[in-house]
């Protein structure tokens, strides 16, 4: 999974969560698992409400944070 993004406007109208869900559908038909990386809590915690969980967490030179979330197949 690259990226899901809504406008600002367009936030907390269940636009993402939808997609998502299209997205994990198709990827349980496809017996795949959704893996992705993230580097804020925000979407750390958007994320992990909808079933993804922590398989690594990067620190970077920067000094900021990378988590890598995964999805499993088993999970539509």
């Amino acid at each position: 999974l690259s990226a899901i993004a809504c406008a600002k406007w367009a936030r907390r109208m269940g636009l993402g969560s939808r997609l998502l869900a299209k997205i994990k559908s198709s990827a349980f038909e496809r017996k795949q698992d959704i893996v992705c990386e993230v580097s804020s809590i925000e979407l750390l915690t958007w994320y992990k409400a909808r079933g993804f969980i922590v398989t690594d967490e990067r620190r970077l030179p920067d000094g900021s944070h990378v988590f890598c979330l995964k999805s499993s197949q088993c999970m539509p």
